[in-house]
């Protein structure tokens, strides 16, 4: 199954405000391996258009440190799973995704609890 997982960067570590990230890095895995990677400055910061945009990008899931409930509500109107409570490097962010061992708080992921086929559990 291939994936895109979007994460909300900033200085090279996941961005505590999804919406002001300055940087999303879009990453495409398949079966547990990283097939590519792109970064994408943010276009803006007007309510309602980031999921759009990254809906546009073919992100499947997004990655954040924190979210307003606006805009979980459109990722998963659009089918995107939303995991926040993430922090730090998003290298080390990224493997712990990959392993399957990544926690967060809150709400981690919406709707069925799990991102691509990653299952999650919180802190």
């Amino acid at each position: 199954m291939t994936s895109k997982v979007a994460f909300a960067t900033e200085g090279g570590l996941v961005s505590a405000h999804f919406g002001h990230a300055p940087v999303f890095l879009v990453v495409t895995i398949e079966d547990g391996r990283v097939l590519s990677r792109e970064e994408h400055p943010n276009p803006g910061h007007v309510p309602g258009a980031l999921p759009k945009w990254l809906a546009s990008l073919g992100a499947t899931c997004v990655v954040a440190g924190g979210m307003g409930e606006q805009a979980r509500r459109l990722f998963e109107a659009s089918g995107i799973r939303v995991v926040v409570g993430a922090s730090g490097n998003v290298e080390q962010v990224l493997e712990t995704y990959l392993s399957g061992t990544l926690s967060g708080t809150e709400s981690f992921c919406s709707g069925s609890g799990t991102c691509g086929d990653h299952s999650h559990h919180a802190s």
